[in-house]
């Protein structure tokens, strides 16, 4: 709706050249084709951890965790703090997913 709304507030205001949209389409796909490429490396690092058996040792190394859940609540909450300062939300989740899930 918004990209309706501006490519007609700028064929109202003059501004609309065709090379200016061919631009904007051409930004638009780069940029969801990064996010595309992040969701499959995602979901591939999370086949791969799974196949390899990594479950179950997070799990293991959880259950020796100091303060019982308190522990692995922090652990977790860690994780997100430093994951979060080199990448996105979206990759965060499919990469601590698992984690998570195995803790649970």
């Amino acid at each position: 709706m918004g990209a309706a709304a501006s490519i007609v507030a700028s064929a109202i205001t003059g501004t609309l050249t065709w090379q200016a949209f061919k631009n904007a389409l051409t930004y638009t796909i780069r940029l969801t084709a990064v996010a595309m490429w992040i969701f499959i490396a995602a979901l591939a690092f999370g086949k791969v951890y799974h196949a390899l058996g990594a479950p179950e040792l997070i799990q293991e190394i959880l259950d020796m965790a100091p303060e019982g859940a308190l522990g692995i609540l922090i652990m977790m909450r860690l994780s997100y703090f430093f994951l979060g300062m080199i990448l996105d939300d979206t990759a965060i989740l499919f990469i601590c997913l698992p984690l998570t899930i195995a803790s649970s």
